[in-house]
């Protein structure tokens, strides 16, 4: 799962609650590589050979009570974009050719991954019983 999220939103909470469930890739930045059966690889540095599938993309926000619910492809694009271009605007590079590539690469990765969107709370309990109920509950486990 591929966690999306503006700063303060809540990733690295949600990644210490998750952690003596789930393996956790990284809580920051990772890189995304498609293959050429259009799978898309998860990687924490352009280096490692550490890699996982990814199977859905998730963009969280922090609750009061957790509740997931279905996100279209065009809204799981944006989001993705959203999440280029903060990283994008930290490093203060203006590329057009890079910026047309990583909306491709979005675009396949939100036609190939289902999208949602996740209110977490901070009870893990809630917030894996809320994943369990996206159809990529047989491609994870829990510790």
């Amino acid at each position: 799962m591929l966690f999306l999220g503006h700063s303060g939103s809540g990733k690295t909470t949600l990644a210490r609650l998750l952690a003596d469930h789930f393996t956790i890739l990284r809580d920051d930045r990772v890189f995304i590589q498609m293959q050429k059966d259009r799978s898309f690889l998860a990687k924490g540095t352009k280096e490692s050979s550490d890699t996982h599938e990814v199977h859905s993309i998730i963009r969280i926000f922090g609750a009061e009570q957790a509740e997931i619910s279905p996100m279209s492809q065009a809204k799981t694009c944006e989001y993705l974009m959203d999440a280029v271009f903060e990283i994008d605007f930290q490093q203060k590079s203006r590329n057009i050719k890079h910026e047309q590539q990583w909306f491709i690469q979005c675009a396949h990765l939100a036609r190939h991954c289902p999208g949602w969107l996740l209110h977490f709370s901070l009870d893990p309990g809630d917030v894996i019983h809320q994943l369990q109920k996206t159809d990529t509950s047989d491609t994870f486990s829990i510790n």
